[in-house]
Parts: structure tokens; C-alpha cells; sequence
């Protein structure tokens, strides 16, 4: 019986830079960091085609996920992100998360509950609930309002 490890890979969009870290267990596959020019979260279609085609260039020839979790700068919406996952499920065939890169923070920090907040050019605040649930303020970029 062969032994299987799921790869797991992880995205961070920021506004400028992308990174993505793919892990089978505690081994690290991939550790690929590359602008985020052409990242376009408000087109699900082209936003999953942009992401799919960042993990074929940054995992090894004839490798492939088993999930994938992206936090992605301007998924300002449940529905946006629930738009992009499916999407991207439908290209790669495997489980994905896709949530705003502001819910990042406080799981970054090893926190199950917090407020991250993001502050420049645009600003955003996002709470991780004990009850899982999710709250945001702001986030619409400094055009809409800058809370």
C-alpha cells in the first residue's frame, strides 16, 4: 500500500505581491513568490484562470493539489469569494477556500478569534468570531469610504 500525503497549498494576493506555499505534510514542495499584476478578483472566471495558472507555474511538473486556501486582495464579498471558489474548484477538481487577504491576519498570528485590520490606500477590518463567524467593516477602497 503506498503512502499518500495530500499537498495542500496556501495563497496570499496582496495588492502587489502574490505567495504561495505548497506543503505535503511538514515538507514544504513550493515556496513561490511573484507579483500580483493580473489579478483580477472582480471577473470569478479570469480570477480562477489567473490562480490556476500561478499553481500549474509554481508546483513541480505532474503535481497536483489536493486543496487549496487563497486569501485574495479585493474579495470583498461572501458572494465574490463563494464565485471564485467554485471557479477554481471547477478548474482543478479539488476542495478551495477563497476568502478576503484581510481575514488572514489574525490567523497568521495563531489566533482562532481577533481583528485583523488593514490600513493604506484603502482600509478594512475584519473580526474572526469564536462562533466561526466572520464580520468586516470598510473594505470598499478609498473611493466608497475609508472607515
Amino acid at each position: 500500500m503506498q503512502d499518500f500525503t495530500p499537498l495542500v497549498v496556501g495563497i496570499d494576493v496582496g495588492g502587489t505581491k502574490t505567495h504561495l506555499r505548497a506543503c505535503a505534510g511538514a515538507d514544504v514542495v513550493a515556496d513561490h513568490i511573484r507579483a500580483s499584476s493580473g489579478w483580477r478578483p472582480h471577473d470569478p472566471a479570469t480570477a480562477a484562470d489567473w490562480l490556476t495558472a500561478l499553481i500549474k507555474d509554481a508546483l513541480p511538473a505532474h503535481t497536483r493539489p489536493s486543496a487549496v486556501a487563497v486569501g485574495g486582495h479585493a474579495c470583498e464579498t461572501p458572494r465574490q469569494c463563494a464565485e471564485i471558489r467554485a471557479a477554481l474548484e471547477e478548474r482543478l477538481k479539488v476542495p478551495a477556500l477563497v476568502v478576503g487577504d484581510a481575514e488572514l491576519l489574525v490567523p497568521a498570528a495563531g489566533l482562532d478569534k481577533g481583528v485583523g485590520l488593514v490600513a493604506g490606500t484603502g482600509s478594512v477590518a475584519v473580526g474572526l468570531l469564536a462562533d466561526g463567524g466572520r464580520l468586516q467593516v470598510g473594505g470598499w477602497g478609498a473611493v466608497l469610504g475609508d472607515e
